[in-house]
């Protein structure tokens, strides 16, 4: 997951640490009892045992059913409650669901040089740039 750059604030939201993106409740599941940032040591070694970019994106997300990250559906807010859910997270959905125009980097993992660069076109699908 340390070789990939989107041009999307999804990236963002993966580097910087799920408590930022998804709001206070998940600062409370990313963070440990001192304090200290979890999120992002946690989703690096569970995406290093994930080969293909559909494993990363299905293996990390959040928003599965009776959890406070699925603002639609799964937990109502009435039955048991949501907490502070965060519109933003419904943005970074859409953008994601719109991949149009996005870039891959591939980088050589000892040097950190740009090897190969691809974006995504919607009628062909990716392509080297």
């Amino acid at each position: 997951m340390k070789n990939l750059t989107f041009k999307s604030t999804a990236t963002i939201v993966a580097k910087e640490g799920i408590s930022m993106g998804a709001g206070a409740g998940a600062q409370k599941l990313t963070t440990d009892v001192t304090g200290n940032d979890t999120a992002g040591m946690s989703v690096d070694e569970h995406s290093n045992t994930l080969k293909t970019l559909d494993e990363v994106f299905e293996g990390n997300r959040l928003d599965y059913d009776n959890t406070a990250f699925k603002i639609r559906s799964g937990v109502d807010g009435v039955s048991k409650s949501v907490g502070n859910a965060d519109i933003v997270y419904g943005k970074i959905t859409y953008i994601l669901d719109d991949v149009d125009g996005d870039i891959l980097g591939i980088y050589d993992a000892k040097t950190g040089v740009l090897t190969q660069q691809f974006v995504y076109d919607s009628d062909l699908g990716w392509l080297l740039k």
